[in-house]
Protein backbone atom coordinates (compact mmCIF):
# COMPACT_ATOMS: atom_id res chain seq x y z
CA UNK A 1 0.00 0.00 0.00
CA UNK A 2 1.32 3.44 -0.78
CA UNK A 3 0.40 6.87 -0.04
CA UNK A 4 1.42 9.97 -2.18
CA UNK A 5 1.09 13.25 0.03
CA UNK A 6 0.28 16.79 -1.43
CA UNK A 7 3.38 17.83 -2.70
CA UNK A 8 4.07 13.95 -4.64
CA UNK A 9 0.62 14.30 -6.00
CA UNK A 10 1.20 18.03 -7.35
CA UNK A 11 4.54 16.93 -8.75
CA UNK A 12 2.85 14.17 -10.37
CA UNK A 13 -0.04 16.26 -11.81
CA UNK A 14 2.42 18.79 -13.40
CA UNK A 15 4.38 15.27 -14.93
CA UNK A 16 1.19 13.95 -16.33
CA UNK A 17 0.09 17.57 -18.28
CA UNK A 18 2.82 16.63 -20.65
CA UNK A 19 3.72 13.67 -22.61
CA UNK A 20 6.39 11.23 -21.72
CA UNK A 21 9.20 10.99 -23.28
CA UNK A 22 11.18 7.96 -21.60
CA UNK A 23 9.65 4.36 -21.74
CA UNK A 24 7.84 2.52 -18.47
CA UNK A 25 10.94 0.86 -17.15
CA UNK A 26 9.84 -2.25 -14.75
CA UNK A 27 12.32 -0.91 -11.93
CA UNK A 28 10.09 2.00 -12.09
CA UNK A 29 6.97 0.55 -10.86
CA UNK A 30 7.40 0.49 -6.70
CA UNK A 31 6.14 -3.17 -6.84
CA UNK A 32 4.66 -6.18 -8.73
CA UNK A 33 0.64 -5.20 -7.24
CA UNK A 34 -0.20 -2.33 -4.95
CA UNK A 35 -2.25 0.32 -4.04
CA UNK A 36 -2.22 3.78 -4.03
CA UNK A 37 -4.24 6.53 -1.98
CA UNK A 38 -3.63 10.40 -3.54
CA UNK A 39 -4.05 12.61 -0.74
CA UNK A 40 -4.85 15.44 -3.28
CA UNK A 41 -7.61 14.16 -6.15
CA UNK A 42 -6.35 14.54 -9.73
CA UNK A 43 -8.50 16.00 -12.25
CA UNK A 44 -7.68 13.82 -15.01
CA UNK A 45 -11.43 14.89 -17.19
CA UNK A 46 -13.69 17.79 -17.41
CA UNK A 47 -16.59 16.83 -16.02
CA UNK A 48 -15.40 13.34 -14.23
CA UNK A 49 -15.11 12.75 -10.71
CA UNK A 50 -11.46 13.36 -9.51
CA UNK A 51 -8.96 9.95 -9.35
CA UNK A 52 -8.17 9.13 -5.59
CA UNK A 53 -6.42 6.14 -5.70
CA UNK A 54 -5.10 3.58 -7.92
CA UNK A 55 -4.19 -0.22 -8.09
CA UNK A 56 -2.48 -2.62 -10.19
CA UNK A 57 -1.09 -6.10 -10.66
CA UNK A 58 0.79 -7.69 -13.39
CA UNK A 59 -1.29 -9.09 -16.01
CA UNK A 60 -0.70 -12.02 -17.83
CA UNK A 61 -1.60 -12.13 -21.51
CA UNK A 62 -3.80 -15.00 -22.35
CA UNK A 63 -1.58 -17.23 -24.99
CA UNK A 64 1.77 -15.33 -24.95
CA UNK A 65 4.66 -16.53 -23.31
CA UNK A 66 6.39 -15.73 -19.83
CA UNK A 67 9.05 -14.37 -21.22
CA UNK A 68 7.45 -11.12 -22.97
CA UNK A 69 7.55 -7.51 -21.34
CA UNK A 70 5.68 -7.26 -18.22
CA UNK A 71 2.16 -6.05 -18.25
CA UNK A 72 0.13 -4.06 -15.60
CA UNK A 73 -3.67 -3.88 -15.22
CA UNK A 74 -4.80 -0.50 -13.25
CA UNK A 75 -7.61 0.28 -11.68
CA UNK A 76 -8.62 3.99 -11.36
CA UNK A 77 -10.84 5.19 -8.56
CA UNK A 78 -12.95 7.86 -7.44
CA UNK A 79 -14.96 9.33 -4.95
CA UNK A 80 -18.34 11.74 -5.02
CA UNK A 81 -21.35 11.90 -2.58
CA UNK A 82 -23.02 9.69 -5.00
CA UNK A 83 -20.60 7.13 -5.07
CA UNK A 84 -19.15 4.57 -2.51
CA UNK A 85 -15.80 5.47 -0.81
CA UNK A 86 -13.71 4.01 -3.68
CA UNK A 87 -15.67 3.99 -7.10
CA UNK A 88 -13.42 1.90 -9.93
CA UNK A 89 -14.11 3.95 -13.10
CA UNK A 90 -11.92 2.49 -15.20
CA UNK A 91 -9.34 0.06 -16.16
CA UNK A 92 -6.11 0.75 -18.02
CA UNK A 93 -3.13 -2.31 -19.25
CA UNK A 94 0.30 -0.50 -18.65
CA UNK A 95 3.08 -2.56 -20.52
CA UNK A 96 7.09 -2.10 -19.94
CA UNK A 97 8.10 -0.42 -22.71
CA UNK A 98 4.98 2.61 -23.17
CA UNK A 99 5.43 5.31 -23.44
CA UNK A 100 2.30 6.65 -22.66
CA UNK A 101 2.75 9.91 -25.54
CA UNK A 102 1.10 7.73 -28.18
CA UNK A 103 -0.84 4.56 -26.38
CA UNK A 104 -4.27 5.67 -27.68
CA UNK A 105 -4.87 6.59 -31.51
CA UNK A 106 -6.17 10.33 -31.32
CA UNK A 107 -9.91 9.25 -32.37
CA UNK A 108 -10.67 6.75 -29.65
CA UNK A 109 -13.18 8.49 -27.16
CA UNK A 110 -11.52 9.72 -24.16
CA UNK A 111 -8.06 8.40 -24.82
CA UNK A 112 -5.94 11.41 -23.74
CA UNK A 113 -7.92 11.13 -20.13
CA UNK A 114 -7.03 7.86 -19.84
CA UNK A 115 -3.22 8.64 -21.02
CA UNK A 116 -3.16 11.63 -18.59
CA UNK A 117 -4.45 9.35 -15.40
CA UNK A 118 -2.18 6.75 -16.69
CA UNK A 119 0.80 9.56 -17.05
CA UNK A 120 -0.09 10.66 -13.18
CA UNK A 121 0.47 7.56 -12.12
CA UNK A 122 3.70 6.58 -13.50
CA UNK A 123 4.85 9.44 -12.55
CA UNK A 124 3.74 9.32 -8.30
CA UNK A 125 5.60 5.60 -8.89
CA UNK A 126 8.49 7.72 -10.69
CA UNK A 127 8.93 9.71 -7.68
CA UNK A 128 7.93 7.23 -5.10
CA UNK A 129 11.10 4.35 -6.59
CA UNK A 130 13.24 7.60 -7.13
CA UNK A 131 15.49 6.52 -4.59
CA UNK A 132 16.35 3.00 -5.98
CA UNK A 133 16.94 4.71 -8.92
CA UNK A 134 18.98 7.51 -8.32
CA UNK A 135 19.62 9.97 -5.60
CA UNK A 136 17.34 9.37 -2.58
CA UNK A 137 14.83 11.77 -1.88
CA UNK A 138 15.04 11.81 1.53
CA UNK A 139 17.88 11.39 4.15
CA UNK A 140 17.46 8.01 6.85
CA UNK A 141 19.55 8.75 9.72
CA UNK A 142 19.59 5.74 12.47
CA UNK A 143 19.65 6.66 16.41
CA UNK A 144 20.53 3.99 18.38
CA UNK A 145 18.71 3.30 21.53
CA UNK A 146 19.88 3.63 25.19
CA UNK A 147 20.15 0.13 26.45
CA UNK A 148 17.59 0.45 29.57
CA UNK A 149 15.15 0.91 27.03
CA UNK A 150 16.01 -1.95 24.78
CA UNK A 151 15.42 -4.09 28.05
CA UNK A 152 12.37 -2.91 29.03
CA UNK A 153 11.15 -3.16 25.66
CA UNK A 154 11.89 -6.73 25.58
CA UNK A 155 10.46 -7.47 29.35
CA UNK A 156 6.96 -6.16 27.48
CA UNK A 157 7.65 -8.27 24.69
CA UNK A 158 8.45 -6.12 21.88
CA UNK A 159 11.44 -7.31 20.38
CA UNK A 160 11.45 -4.42 16.90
Amino acid sequence: MYYADADTTAVATRKAARPRKSPLDPQRVPSPSGFLVLDQPVDYAPGMAPLVATSWSVWHVPGHSEDGPTTWALTLYTHTAATPPLAPIGFERLTAGDVLATKHEATQEGAENADFASRAIVACWDLITQERVGRAVVDVAEERRRLVKVRADRRRGITA
